[in-house]
């Protein structure tokens, strides 16, 4: 399982970065999966399930965070970002098992 943060358009040629390098190492299947399932975009705090295209995992989940200020801030995104991928997890049964954030070794 890989994590990236996007934004609302999915375009991750033109996001930032770890996007780019994500797309460059998994390929364009995971670009062309985004555009098929999330033609309208996606939400701040929603999470984008794709397939790992030539990364060796078994899912990207592409989540769209809103910049934030301070660490009350960065809990309380943490939190909705967490609950909405369990959400989405209901959609890629098991997923959510394999995806072991330790957040208590963050404070959060």
């Amino acid at each position: 399982m890989s994590v990236n943060t996007t934004n609302a358009e999915l375009k991750l040629d033109k996001i930032g970065l770890s996007s780019q390098a994500i797309l460059s190492a998994a390929g364009n299947s995971i670009q062309s999966e985004c555009d098929v399932k999330y033609p309208f975009n996606i939400n701040p705090g929603d999470v984008a399930i794709t397939g790992p295209g030539y990364l060796e995992a078994l899912n990207i989940f592409h989540i769209y965070l809103l910049h934030y200020n301070d660490s009350e801030d960065e809990k309380k995104v943490v939190a909705a970002a967490r609950r909405r991928a369990r959400l989405k997890g209901n959609e890629a049964r098991g997923l959510m098992e394999r995806m072991k954030y330790d957040t208590r070794e963050h404070n959060y």
